[in-house]
């Protein structure tokens, strides 16, 4: 995709966002930090970033005042399995890496309060598909802190990052206190 394709899909998805928001009666407490991870995906075509994707939205959602739950487990899109991090709020997906996986027969439309944005309905992946062993990558995920996780991972400064993001999303960070925070925080695992 070059990038005034990039810039369309985006556009169109932000639209989506903000429609299927309102339809919903979702805040902007919701809406903002799930935008400002989407626009940063959608910015640096970040993809096979589920965990790193997840665990920023999830601690977004969180300061902002939502009990978001962090899950890993297995996807399920056409007849693919594979591992997997997204967001749940009141039983409703946010998952935005999905829009950017790995392989093409794993790709959806980012997911937004279980619709699909690219298709306006629910998405078509399966979440907590029946449990086949995790990855190398996955197990590790499973037994670190969200801290631990943001702290070590190698590709870049997650913490610069999510501060970056909470600006973009209005939302007040300090480093110190969510490291403290998020050292006894796990992801559940999906079943």
């Amino acid at each position: 995709m070059n990038s005034s394709q990039g810039k369309l899909l985006y556009s169109t998805r932000e639209t989506a966002l903000k429609s299927i928001a309102k339809q919903l009666s979702y805040p902007d407490t919701i809406r903002f930090p799930y935008g400002a991870v989407l626009r940063y995906v959608s910015n640096k075509d970040w993809s096979g970033a589920c965990h790193a994707t997840s665990a920023m939205m999830h601690i977004m959602f969180s300061e902002n005042g939502h009990k978001s739950r962090l899950l890993l487990g297995q996807g399920k899109l056409r007849h693919q399995y594979f591992d997997h991090s997204w967001v749940e709020i009141d039983g409703k997906t946010f998952d935005i890496a999905i829009a950017f996986g790995l392989e093409a027969q794993t790709h959806s439309g980012p997911i937004f309060a279980g619709i699909d944005l690219d298709s306006g309905i629910p998405p078509l992946i399966t979440y907590g598909a029946p449990v086949v062993p995790f990855d190398q990558m996955t197990q590790a995920v499973q037994t670190q802190s969200i801290t631990d996780y943001m702290d070590k991972n190698p590709t870049m400064d997650m913490w610069d990052t999510l501060s970056s993001l909470f600006s973009r999303a209005q939302i007040p960070f300090d480093k110190n206190h969510l490291q403290e925070k998020y050292k006894k925080a796990f992801w559940e695992v999906a079943i």
